[in-house]
């Protein structure tokens, strides 16, 4: 029975501030692997994608078409967590058991992910093919999207109600990332709310938002003292100052705020 390994790159390029040693010398590594024609039963196929992120929102099919072998190895600058759940979101089903690995270029440095990347190819076969998957066109923003970790999201809303932009939508009792493109650079507010770290972003600077870690629950919300229920945040909506004081502690970026010009709020006031 033949079995072929696929180790996926990502490249991380669609708006992530990286440290080119961080993942540099790995691409240079995987691209200049030279693919041989091979009839072992156990082969290895690299593939170098752009932006993962990017691809769970806008390629969903190609992503897709990633995912058929029947060994995995992912590589790339964000979680573990972060990147199941971007492949959960792309319609992709995958669970620890089905990916042989994890490797995180940002949290280990490039000698050690070269060192395992040549062990992996050692242990499963040759190079049969390297392949490059680049966008064939300039995305219009960085690909800042939340992802929902599904296992732990109790569906109490509070991204959906808080959300500022019709991110989030509650369907068949559930809540889903419905309009991802909508949500502003940098903004991390809807992760800070969420009391049970269900809110991923993955190019997040901080591990508890970027699913590095994840903090224990007790069914009270610690990260933010602000009460979400309608009439409040409709109060906060219309006294900008008031909700420029709780910025900081959401980490809400000011050109998001002043951004908002009163038509838009008065538009989030009524959906509200």
């Amino acid at each position: 029975m033949s079995k072929q390994t696929d180790i996926i790159f990502c490249n991380c390029r669609a708006g992530q501030q990286l440290d080119e040693l961080s993942y540099k010398p790995v691409y240079d590594h995987l691209a200049a692997l030279m693919p041989v024609e091979s009839l072992a039963s156990e082969t290895t196929i690299i593939t170098i994608v752009d932006d993962l992120c990017h691809w769970a929102i806008r390629e969903r099919q190609r992503l897709q078409d990633l995912t058929v072998g029947n060994n995995i190895v992912l590589i790339g600058s964000c979680s573990a967590r972060a990147m199941l759940n971007t492949f959960g979101y792309a319609g992709v089903d995958i669970k620890n058991e089905h990916i042989n690995m994890f490797i995180n270029y940002r949290s280990e440095s490039a000698a050690e992910v070269i060192a395992k990347i040549n062990k992996i190819i050692t242990e499963n076969g040759p190079v049969t093919a390297v392949n490059k998957f680049t966008l064939d066109y300039k995305p219009a923003n960085m690909a800042w999207y939340p992802v929902l970790d599904t296992e732990l999201c109790n569906q109490c809303r509070k991204c959906e109600n808080f959300c500022l932009f019709g991110v989030y939508k509650f369907v068949n009792n559930k809540v889903i990332v419905d309009k991802p493109t909508k949500c502003k650079p940098y903004c991390p507010a809807c992760a800070r709310i969420c009391p049970q770290n269900a809110v991923i972003f993955p190019k997040h600077d901080m591990p508890e938002i970027n699913g590095l870690t994840v903090s224990e629950p007790d069914g009270s919300d610690k990260k933010c003292n602000i009460n979400l229920k309608g009439p409040d945040l409709m109060n906060m909506l219309r006294n900008r100052n008031s909700l420029t004081d709780k910025a900081a502690e959401l980490g809400i970026p000011k050109q998001v705020l002043d951004a908002l010009s009163p038509d838009e709020i008065h538009k989030i006031i009524n959906k509200k």
